[in-house]
């Protein structure tokens, strides 16, 4: 028979479930969909459901074309922009590098590592993986008139985090890996936690000449041998369960070379 106690299970996510021993003979396998912890996210980007929606920002109340006065809405909320689960992390004296780091990350250059995070870009299939539920499509009541959602097709944001993280690690270690989510670094300048990351930007160094010696520039660069033209990407499809999915991506015009 059964046997019913009354045990505590605290910061956790408990599922119990009992199955007929002569259906199976060893422990069946499990998946669940589930959505892990909720953390902070700024005020600006999280919509008239509770919910966060990063393009929010720029329609949301109290903002003006993505203009953030760097509060943080009142309740945490689900959100799987890596930006802000490193945030968590580095806050969290619980689970994270609170202890030590709380409070000196440069909230105002995470806030535009976030909003690259958060731009949607194709996602190479025609399915529709992305549903903006738009501020009239609420009603009084709180329930949703489909008729004037917003469907993005074959979009999806840039970068986004899902991940369980079940095993101890040095603090320095695991925030270079969150980090590299969103093709960042992290390191400490001295007075705040910084994040650099690799995206477009303005050139930060101009040449003119003045900067030239004798009118001979010196071009340097590996030889073509040594790139690397083709590579295999491994992601976890959502649509499939999560299981991996390989993707080879080439450059053709390297490989013609």
């Amino acid at each position: 028979g059964l046997n019913y106690e009354k045990f505590a299970y605290p910061n956790t996510a408990h599922v119990g479930l009992t199955s007929d021993a002569r259906y199976f003979s060893s422990m069946p396998s499990r998946k669940y969909h589930w959505r892990g912890l909720k953390v902070k996210v700024p005020a600006n980007c999280v919509d008239a459901q509770g919910k966060y929606d990063g393009r929010y920002r720029t329609t949301g109340p109290g903002t003006t074309g993505g203009v953030w006065d760097g509060t943080f809405h009142a309740t945490k909320v689900w959100c799987n922009n890596p930006a802000w689960c490193y945030y968590d992390i580095v806050e969290s004296r619980r689970y994270g590098a609170g202890n030590w780091l709380a409070g000196t990350v440069d909230k105002w250059g995470l806030y535009e590592i976030a909003k690259y995070c958060d731009e949607l870009v194709p996602t190479g299939v025609s399915t529709d993986v992305y549903t903006r539920v738009t501020t009239s499509s609420v009603a009084q009541d709180g329930s949703l008139n489909p008729a004037v959602s917003t469907v993005i097709s074959g979009l999806e944001p840039r970068f986004t985090l899902n991940c369980v993280l079940n095993t101890a690690e040095q603090a320095a270690r695991m925030l270079g890996t969150l980090t590299s989510v969103f093709r960042a670094m992290t390191y400490w300048d001295g007075s705040t936690t910084t994040l650099t990351q690799d995206r477009p930007s303005s050139p930060v160094q101009l040449y003119t000449n003045a900067n030239v010696e004798g009118g001979v520039f010196d071009w340097q660069g590996s030889s073509r041998g040594a790139r690397h033209t083709v590579c295999i990407v491994q992601w976890n499809d959502i649509t499939e369960g999560g299981k991996p999915r390989y993707e080879r991506v080439q450059d053709s015009e390297g490989i013609q070379r």
